[in-house]
């Protein structure tokens, strides 16, 4: 299952008290300051204002979620808006998994600064880099781009709002920012880790139009046929998406191996890159069978995985995933 710092929550039963909804309408979520790692905070409306090199922290308000929101956007030096840019969405849980130092003790440089780097010595072309929130405000509640059919299912979790991501995504933080940035249909690319991947996959298929190209490691994919059994549906987090006992309907709409059941020729465009761990990792340290499924069922489909499945030397680590980023960047911005 591989599955890193996300917590189990306890499952709620049909007979569980009513929590009330989580309804943080019109509230502010402020991440705890333990969790700023010292980003400074820039609004929407002044970015290009000031040619900035760090790690920006942008808030938003999100009328899906009823709440403010934030993420994280690293900017080519000397950015301006309106200047056409390929943007990558890396997906995760926390808007500062990606760039902070200090998630495992695996990982070196975060990718931001080592697509800096690459950028600066002028091996890869400037892009837009993206880190959405998808998770709650004290790191122990996150989601995927599903709406909650079930908002009641758990206690309120600050951060979490109304409980519709796939609107949040797509309807509130896509839309300000490109149109802040005064990028109008830019390309865009999706990369995704372990619940990251499922995320990036799940939207990719369900709205094939959004990404160019799509890369994925080691995710936390959903078994098909939709399993009582599946460890992965047994996490907590998807008790309010698709309810106690899970909704296989619910859970089919939403899992890359459903979808891949009836591709449409729009899915064919997507340049798809599913890697994973080695077999001989599982369970703890590579998601193999899992994104197997995936890759075969791509391959049923006739879609072409662009890469081989397993990095030979690959954990289920930010060293790794880092690693995996840059060559989706190098592949894709090179295209």
């Amino acid at each position: 299952m591989a599955w890193t710092r996300e917590q189990r929550l306890p499952a709620a039963s049909p007979q569980g008290p009513a929590f009330r909804r989580t309804g943080e309408a019109a509230r502010d979520s402020t991440p705890s300051p333990q969790f700023s790692h010292g980003m400074p905070v820039v609004r929407l409306s002044e970015l290009g204002r000031e040619q900035r090199t760090q790690i920006l922290r942008v808030p938003f308000f999100s009328p899906s979620l009823g709440l403010r929101r934030w993420l994280a956007l690293k900017l080519p030096p000397g950015y301006q808006p309106g200047q056409e840019l390929p943007v990558v969405y890396c997906f995760r849980g926390h808007h500062f998994e990606w760039v902070s130092v200090r998630e495992d003790a695996s990982r070196q440089n975060p990718l931001p600064a080592q697509f800096e780097q690459a950028v600066q010595e002028a091996r890869l072309p400037p892009a837009i880099l993206v880190f959405p929130c998808f998770g709650s405000d004290d790191r122990k509640m996150f989601a995927i781009a599903a709406n909650w059919s079930y908002p009641r299912a758990i206690p309120a979790q600050r951060g979490m709002g109304l409980g519709r991501f796939e609107d949040y995504l797509l309807e509130d933080l896509m839309p300000q920012l490109e149109r802040s940035l005064g990028l109008y249909n830019p390309r865009r690319i999706a990369i995704g880790f372990s619940l990251g991947g499922l995320l990036a996959m799940q939207l990719s298929l369900r709205h094939p139009h959004l990404f160019t190209d799509v890369g994925t490691y080691d995710g936390s994919f959903f078994d098909h046929p939709v399993r009582p059994d599946d460890s992965i549906l047994s996490y907590g987090i998807f008790e309010p998406i698709f309810g106690y006992p899970r909704n296989a309907e619910l859970v089919a709409e939403h899992s890359p191996l459903a979808l891949l059941q009836s591709p449409g020729p729009e899915h064919h465009r997507v340049r798809f890159y599913v890697q994973s761990g080695p077999e001989r990792a599982e369970p703890n340290d590579s998601n193999f069978y899992r994104c197997r499924q995936v890759v075969q069922a791509l391959e049923a489909a006739g879609i072409t995985n662009h890469l081989p499945q397993v990095v030979e030397d690959g954990n289920h680590n930010w060293y790794t995933a880092d690693r995996f980023a840059m060559s989706i960047l190098e592949l894709a911005l090179k295209s």
